[in-house]
């Protein structure tokens, strides 16, 4: 947009400050007027805008737009008119289904005519699913030329229209087709269709269900399982024993949904496929305790697993027999993936009895990586001294997953739970790079006279002895194989991670994969528990952390100091802001050599003093590095404006930095927002108009309206008259539904 026009858009304009700005239907106006006065592709906008707006003062303009020249534009009407569904465009879109030979308008006129209700239209859709229809109009040419016919497509459009339509009479027609050796292969549409089509469809599915065709079955089954009636629940109950799993498990999945007592359920938990038994447990196993018993030791993994978190989820639960003790057992193998499971049921199942054997596997060199993170993980929530004792030890591990883990979970610990000081000076020891298995031992009287009497210390003791191999099948821990260990050696690639790659997915309960990539960082062992500790801490909210992280910012290693910062300021949100000595050393981190941390730097700056951050802030916007520009301005956002005119930076040459500008002028509701954001939409030909417009809805919908409406006005500006258009469209999308609800509420008392 020129110098010109922004200021005509200053002056002229509506949607100041106490104005209602263009209603709705206004926007509608100048919509129609694009449709009369547009070329192709903007008659094609204009006429999605107006289905999404959905008006339906533009249901004359777009019936009018099916019998436009240009095939796209009777497309969009087509699709337009679905959208608002007003069955006063029933007859046209019958005429275009007849008459256009374009396809896609075809489709889109099947579509809008089951969305406006046009039974008329039946019997139409139904010989349009029995063949091409005696008098329907297709583009033979493209037939010929493309390959592809049609009439395809509007076949499968067809049987779903009918099924919108409620059209029982359909059925044999769409049985019709899905039997037909010849066509193309309508079953997932048909099945689907069948299950909206009341007792006749679940009919039909009946047939399907007893097909040869596998396929057929399957997705009859997988349709009948969604319908929610008797007669469904009923059909399905007959095939429980069916030959095929697929039909099985669907069948289950619907008897089991609705009524998890169902006495036909029983045989599910003795099925011969182990998915059936896993579903059993996780649909009914609540409502069945007694199957739980022997499914505990299921031969299958994915069985105990199911047990094991049912057990979990239902405290209430009736146990199985000697559970903590059976759990014990698992704990140690040969499942490792059963074992990973048992490690979190026993810290909140039996959390006095669980210490002991979760620090055994967490400390056990010759465990798999998985075991031993997955009983950090539970210690985590277990809390208490001796459960941070035991991860104080963990965090000085020569693995890096273990270390890591560790640490997250002495955060989770120090965050709330019994024990939370000790952790929190464990952290910060490790932060200071003091931390170190003996450390821990001797702070928490894990050596002397009284170690063999602690379980805590006994494993402590046991971890610095040669570890015996973990069983890596069952014959082996039947037998006591000293077949070769699968845990650290073979899985040392695959599970040790670097900290960029994690990035808090711990601290969030969720375990890194064994597919994930292997990085294994070039750094010493020392400084990357200080690294991991400075990430973890930023979740610990206490006065004793912003400054020990503030203390770091000097130090030589890089990745050290950008962490720190990065939790400042999430402990900083946390605290509601930093102290001044604190603020003092993030400002002066804004010097620093490093890119990053820089970056870092000027996120933290938010949380310091509203005065001196804003003026430092301030004092970045001339930045040479684009994205400390950006930054700086998003910290800035939620300051009041300081002394420079963000305005100027919609300008910018980076696009971070004008998307910046325009969000810290939104958030701030700056003197003349409106007008630069709506000069911004239009800027670098509309380059970044989403994103203007997304702010704009949130700031003023209606002023922001009439300012677009004012560049269809001039047809000096048509090049600009689709960014105009997109824009409105998003403004205004869903006003229909917004006005008819402020229409049906009540009165104010």
């Amino acid at each position: 947009m020129d110098a010109v026009s922004r200021e005509q858009l200053r002056q002229e304009v509506a949607g100041q400050p106490g104005s209602p700005g263009a209603t709705p239907e206004q926007v509608c106006d100048g919509l129609r007027r694009v449709m009369s006065r547009g070329d192709g592709a903007q008659r094609c906008f204009a006429a999605r805008a107006l289905g999404r707006i959905g008006q339906p003062s533009a249901i004359d303009t777009l019936i009018a737009a099916l019998e436009d020249e240009d095939e796209d534009v009777r497309t969009e009407a087509a699709e337009a008119l679905g959208l608002i569904g007003d069955r006063r465009a029933g007859p046209a879109l019958m005429e275009t289904l007849v008459q256009d030979p374009c396809g896609t308008a075809k489709d889109n006129a099947v579509i809008a005519l089951a969305r406006t209700g046009e039974t008329r239209a039946i019997a139409l859709l139904r010989e349009l699913v029995r063949g091409r229809g005696a008098e329907v109009v297709w583009d033979e040419a493209e037939f010929l030329g493309g390959g592809w016919d049609d009439w395809l497509d509007v076949q499968l459009k067809a049987i779903e229209a009918l099924a919108g339509l409620g059209a029982v009479e359909a059925v044999a027609d769409i049985q019709s087709a899905l039997s037909d050796e010849l066509g193309q292969d309508v079953t997932a549409t048909a099945v689907k269709a069948f299950a909206r089509l009341g007792g006749p469809g679940v009919e039909a599915l009946q047939g399907c269900l007893e097909s040869t065709d596998q396929r057929s079955r399957r997705k009859a089954a997988e349709a009948l399982a969604g319908i929610k009636t008797g007669a469904a629940r009923e059909l399905l109950a007959g095939h429980l024993g069916d030959l095929d799993a697929e039909v099985r498990l669907a069948a289950l999945s619907a008897l089991g949904a609705h009524d998890p007592r169902d006495s036909r359920l029983s045989s599910c938990f003795r099925d011969s496929d182990e998915r059936l038994r896993a579903a059993a447990v996780r649909l009914c196993g609540s409502q069945h305790p007694q199957r739980l018993e022997a499914l505990l030791d299921d031969p299958a993994d994915g069985v105990q697993r199911a047990v094991i978190r049912l057990l979990l989820s239902e405290p209430g639960i009736a146990r199985p027999r000697n559970l903590v003790e059976r759990l014990r057992v698992k704990l140690r193998g040969p499942s490792e993936d059963v074992a990973v499971v048992t490690a979190s049921a026993l810290a909140k199942l039996a959390p006095d009895q669980a210490l002991e054997d979760l620090t055994e596997q967490l400390l056990d060199q010759g465990c798999p990586i998985e075991l031993r993170a997955a009983a950090a993980r539970a210690m985590g929530e277990l809390g208490g001294q001796g459960a941070v004792a035991a991860l104080l030890v963990a965090a000085d591990d020569e693995r890096r997953r273990v270390r890591l883990e560790a640490m997250v979970a002495l955060g989770r610990i120090a965050t709330d739970l019994s024990g939370a000081r000790l952790a929190r000076d464990g952290l910060l020891a490790a932060l200071e790079g003091v931390l170190s298995a003996s450390d821990a031992a001797r702070e928490n009287d894990l050596s002397g006279p009284e170690r063999d009497s602690d379980p805590i210390a006994a494993a402590v003791v046991r971890s610095d002895q040669p570890a015996e191999p973990w069983p890596s099948s069952t014959l082996d821990a039947i037998l006591g194989d000293n077949s070769e260990n699968f845990g650290p050696a073979a899985e040392a690639a695959a599970c040790d991670l670097s900290p960029e790659d994690l990035e808090f997915v711990e601290l969030a309960g969720r375990s890194p994969k064994r597919s994930d990539p292997a990085v294994e960082p070039k750094v010493a062992k020392h400084e990357d528990i200080r690294r991991f500790a400075a990430r973890v801490l930023g979740e610990v909210a206490h006065g004793d952390v912003p400054p020990a992280l503030a203390a770091v910012l000097n130090e030589a290693d890089r990745e050290l100091r950008f962490t720190a910062l990065q939790s400042l300021a999430r402990c900083a949100e946390k605290l509601g802001g930093l102290p001044a000595d604190v603020a003092t050393a993030v400002c002066n981190a804004l010097t620093d050599r490093d890119r990053e941390v820089r970056l870092a730097a000027v996120r933290a700056l938010a949380w310091c003093d509203r005065d001196q951050a804003a003026k430092r802030l301030a004092g970045l916007l001339g930045d040479e590095d684009a994205a400390v520009r950006a930054e700086a301005l998003r910290s800035l956002a939620g300051f009041a404006p300081a002394g420079r005119d963000l305005s100027e930076l919609l300008g910018d040459d980076d696009p971070g930095v004008r998307l910046a500008a325009a969000q810290a002028l939104a958030t701030q509701k700056a003197p003349g927002a409106l007008g630069h954001l709506v000069d911004f939409a239009f800027r670098f030909d509309g380059y970044q108009r989403r994103d203007a417009v997304r702010l704009l809805r949130g700031l003023d919908a209606g002023g922001a309206s009439a300012w677009f409406l004012m560049a269809l006005e001039d047809s000096n500006r048509k090049r600009a008259w689709r960014i105009a258009i997109e824009a409105l469209e998003e403004l205004n999308q869903g006003s229909r539904a917004e006005t008819q609800a402020m229409a049906t509420d009540p009165p104010a008392a």
